[in-house]
């Protein structure tokens, strides 16, 4: 009897210590499952999980994207030869293509200059300034790059069909050509639409309509479903030689927006033209051309 009492209170025991045990472990157990399940929540990401991936989905708040870009002569890199404004606009599903010409006058700390004179003397950063001035145009990131480094980018992404108005014919200082385009429509490479930006006659309204053209040849190639693709792997081509503000992860910010302006597998997209006079080689700004341009590229809020 005695043994069968001393096993009785061994269980009595035993029961008392695994209910004590569980009284203080299951707090500590709970706790550390909802630790875990909400770790991902409250805890910032790491940098490996922060780093953008290529194939980003395209979420309904997909912010529309202002990219201005230009091209400088790489034998003169003061030289502005082109610049232009894009917004891929998430909400109308298109691309809008605005040139500025290079001799826009603008205001350049309160004083009129040509976008030209701006980027000698100040670089992109100057345009933008500009820009964002004159024409109150929100800029999300610009970017600019040498004749040289338009050409590879454009040899990346492949040929335009482009329809050249007149001969090109290049001539170096001992007479000899050393270049030449027969007028009509024809593939153009990388080096073609390089010496057309800088040997072209073209001056003043004339020179606009022909860099409309070039952006409408290039829309036509390569504004399809891969454009964002094609973006950036074009960033990655110049990425170590052209002036610009946009990062290593910003560049997913433009493809998301580019990938959302081509819902239906293809860019629709528009040439938009400043409202203006051109007088002894000046593009001036007409007094309401802010308030058209709105419409196409909403002022900063």
């Amino acid at each position: 009897m005695e043994d069968r009492g001393k096993q009785k209170q061994k269980r009595r025991d035993f029961f008392k210590g695994f209910f004590l045990t569980l009284v203080f472990i299951f707090p500590v157990y709970a706790g550390a499952l909802l630790f875990s399940s909400l770790g991902g929540l409250l805890l910032p990401e790491t940098e490996q999980t922060a780093q953008p991936q290529e194939n980003v989905p395209v979420a309904e708040s997909v912010k529309s994207y202002n990219l201005l870009f230009g091209v400088y002569d790489s034998n003169q890199e003061d030289k502005l030869l082109a610049l232009t404004l894009l917004r891929f606009d998430t909400a109308t599903y298109r691309t809008v293509i605005c040139d500025l010409p290079v001799d826009t006058v603008v205001l350049d700390a309160k004083t009129p200059r040509g976008l030209g004179t701006v980027f000698a003397s100040r670089g992109m950063l100057g345009i933008v300034d500009t820009v964002q001035e004159t024409l109150n145009a929100a800029v999300s990131g610009y970017a600019a790059v040498g004749t040289q480094e338009l050409a590879q980018l454009i040899d990346e992404l492949g040929q335009i069909e482009y329809n050249l108005g007149q001969d090109i014919v290049v001539y170096d200082e001992s007479g000899i050509v050393t270049y030449s385009k027969h007028a009509g429509s024809s593939l153009f490479n990388g080096n073609d639409v390089a010496k057309l930006l800088v040997f072209s006659p073209q001056t003043g309204q004339a020179r606009t309509r022909m860099l409309e053209s070039l952006w409408d040849a290039a829309m036509t190639a390569y504004a399809d479903a891969s454009f964002d693709r094609k973006i950036l792997r074009g960033y990655q081509v110049v990425v170590n030689s052209m002036s610009s503000n946009i990062s290593s992860a910003g560049i997913y910010t433009l493809a998301r927006s580019v990938k959302a302006v081509c819902a239906d597998g293809r860019a629709q997209y528009e040439l938009y033209r400043l409202d203006g006079t051109w007088l002894d080689g000046r593009f001036e700004l007409a007094q309401d051309a802010d308030e058209r341009f709105w419409n196409y590229f909403p002022p900063i809020s």
